[in-house]
């Protein structure tokens, strides 16, 4: 046998297939690979809108962390808000917790607060004056609804787009907060409190 016709061992690679078909095979998985990541970074970029546009957010408002007055004794809400920039929404379930008797007669989001302070401007109306009644009666002891398009803040009285109100609140989630009013408590500084940065998931 000639020296011509030996395989080189050092030619690991060229020992099953000539070098040619060697070469095509690792540009054809270079290639597979290079479309399989252009895949995945065109999913996820076009995920991020609607993973950072659509949030939820819940939690406990009770009347020991009202500020600047008692609040009403004994009131517990539970609470869940869907804000939805995409279809310029915001969506809201308040729930009456623990020995609670007293209706929620309006929900109000309320925010940034100022430095060295623990209030803030009132951002927006869920329900209550003044814009739409709370639903007091179609599930009891639960007040929801949505504001859709338009939000009244105390200010602008005719409403203003829901849209920066949900962007201004997603920079600083920690620095807004939502307050019930009720029955027991119709005026400021309301029946009961609670945060607004404890993020439970996307819907």
């Amino acid at each position: 046998m000639s020296s011509s016709n030996t395989l080189d061992p050092k030619r690991r690679c060229c020992n099953l297939f000539d070098a040619e078909a060697y070469n095509g095979v690792v540009i054809s998985l270079a290639v597979i690979i290079i479309i399989l990541t252009l895949i995945v970074v065109i999913i996820n970029t076009a995920m991020a809108p609607s993973r950072d546009s659509v949030f939820r957010v819940a939690g406990i408002a009770t009347a020991a962390q009202v500020v600047g007055g008692p609040g009403e004794a004994g009131a517990v809400y539970s609470y869940q808000l869907i804000f939805d920039w995409n279809s310029a929404s915001i969506l809201y379930m308040v729930q009456k917790l623990e020995n609670t008797t007293t209706t929620p007669t309006g929900l109000y989001i309320a925010g940034p607060m100022l430095p060295f302070a623990n209030t803030g401007p009132l951002t927006g109306a869920l329900c209550g004056a003044p814009t739409v009644a709370c639903d007091t009666t179609s599930l009891p002891g639960v007040v929801m609804g949505q504001v859709e398009g338009t939000i009244y803040n105390g200010i602008v009285m005719t409403g203003i787009d829901v849209r920066p109100v949900i962007e201004a609140y997603r920079q600083m989630p920690e620095l807004y907060y939502i307050y019930i009013l009720t029955n027991g408590v119709p005026t400021l500084p309301g029946a009961a409190r609670g945060p607004l940065f404890m993020f439970s998931g996307f819907p």
